[in-house]
């Protein structure tokens, strides 16, 4: 990425705070769990896993995705998309405390795979997610 710093849109590059917007396009990180759904075939290319993730890029631009953890019943995976590539009306940020809503996002995976979904969205902290 070129130098921002002589630029009239660098007016953040000097930021020391958490976050993700640094000049750049904001990123959100969103926890999803889904009930019941095993997710951890992450190598079968037309497995859970790979429809999941598939589901999710017709809504939103996906920048990483997380290995998926199924326990108890649970599936539980984290993505980072772009948050202005986010297809959804219903979405809504607040920085202030740190929380966000979209019910298409949930509403993609529901669809899909027929079980209740929670969509949390999260943030970096130290060497995980909280």
């Amino acid at each position: 990425m070129p130098s921002l710093l002589t630029t009239d849109i660098a007016a953040n590059y000097r930021i020391a705070s958490p976050g993700t917007k640094f000049g750049t396009r904001e990123l959100i990180h969103a926890l999803i769990t889904i009930d019941t759904v095993n997710l951890s075939d992450v190598n079968t290319v037309d497995g859970n896993f790979a429809r999941a993730i598939q589901a999710i890029q017709t809504i939103g631009e996906v920048y990483a995705v997380g290995a998926p953890n199924f326990g108890e019943g649970v599936s539980t995976f984290t993505v980072i998309l772009a948050s202005d590539s986010l297809a959804d009306n219903n979405f809504n940020e607040n920085p202030g405390n740190g929380t966000a809503e979209s019910t298409n996002l949930d509403a993609v995976l529901t669809t899909l795979f027929n079980q209740p979904v929670t969509v949390n969205y999260t943030v970096m902290f130290g060497l995980a997610y909280d």
